[in-house]
């Protein structure tokens, strides 16, 4: 079980956003409640608007170091 993910929208073969539907609808799988983060340097807002209560929030790109702890530090501290 994971504390916190962290998932680019767009990877290779596949869209973030649809794995992270597949892994919450694993009703086995200890991860669906787990908080993601998605960070992309490509913004659809219609895959954002659809799956916006999956996300624990969204970083685009180019974003520094900072920017990633802070959200991460909410999630798991």
């Amino acid at each position: 079980m994971f504390s916190f993910i962290v998932l680019d929208l767009n990877l290779k073969g596949k869209n973030g956003a649809n794995l992270i539907k597949e892994i919450a609808e694993q009703h086995e799988n200890p991860n669906t409640d787990t908080p993601v983060l998605i960070i992309t340097g490509f913004k659809d807002n219609e895959v954002l608007s659809e799956f916006k209560d999956r996300f624990a929030g969204i970083l685009e790109k180019p974003f520094n170091a900072d920017e990633l702890l802070d959200v991460v530090n909410l999630y798991v501290n």
